[in-house]
């Protein structure tokens, strides 16, 4: 019997991470971005899941304490110095880890894209552990905004560190400050307006969509040419 449990939440499991691959396919399956990208991406992913364990076991002691003394200000610490720093932090970590791969070039876009796979494997194993906790009607809620609000997060740090590309100063900080900043807002109103939720389903969706034109050829500052690359382009044609 026990086995047959196992082998039952083993496919369940599985069948949950579905939504996840969809959406990996979804934002970054483009063939062009990469020489390899089932291999690319799909390690970035796994490792946004492997990431998501410690972030769910501090959070988890969070939430506890929380609802022990649940006040404005316990709320407000949690959400912009404990959820945000930490879930937007171990999500850049999957992307080092596992992302700029020797075979790859390590363009703008394509760290866009391992931002994108890292939030989306981070949010697939936070859904599924939803879906056992609270039931199958809060995992559909969360495979739709849940996922684009991780992606928009992420997506924000890996746009501006592909701004900077190869440039003297670095975009992590100041993509990183504007996610955990977007993140905090976000996990903290809706803690206390849960409506504000229709607030920020528009704007999630009005950054990733601005963030997918970039990833699908939208050229950052670092990726245009120069003046003079340009007349040199001119005059070989």
């Amino acid at each position: 019997m026990f086995i047959l449990y196992t082998k039952l939440l083993l496919k369940l499991s599985l069948a949950l991470l579905i939504p996840g691959l969809f959406w990996l396919y979804f934002f970054t399956g483009q063939r062009k971005l990469f020489s390899y990208p089932f291999r690319s991406l799909i390690s970035v992913f796994g490792m946004g899941i492997f990431v998501s364990i410690p972030a769910i076991a501090i959070e988890w002691f969070c939430v506890v304490v929380t609802q022990l003394m649940e006040t404005q200000t316990t709320i407000f610490i949690t959400a912009f110095f404990v959820i945000a720093p930490l879930e937007e932090y171990l999500k850049s970590l999957a992307v080092d880890i596992a992302g700029y791969s020797k075979n790859e070039e390590g363009n703008p876009r394509q760290i866009l894209a391992w931002y994108f796979s890292a939030a989306i494997g981070f949010a697939s194993i936070e859904n599924m552990l939803y879906y056992f906790v609270f039931g199958p009607h809060v995992f559909f809620y969360r495979i739709l905004i849940s996922t684009i609000a991780h992606i928009a997060c992420s997506g924000i740090i890996g746009y501006f560190i592909g701004t900077c590309y190869q440039q003297e100063h670095s975009g992590f900080f100041r993509g990183f400050f504007l996610a955990l900043l977007l993140h905090g807002i976000y996990d903290f109103s809706l803690k206390l307006f849960p409506n504000s939720l229709w607030f920020w389903v528009p704007v999630f969706i009005l950054i990733v969509c601005f963030l997918e034109r970039k990833l699908e050829g939208g050229h950052s500052p670092s990726e245009e040419e120069t003046p003079e690359e340009q007349k040199n382009l001119k005059e070989s044609e």
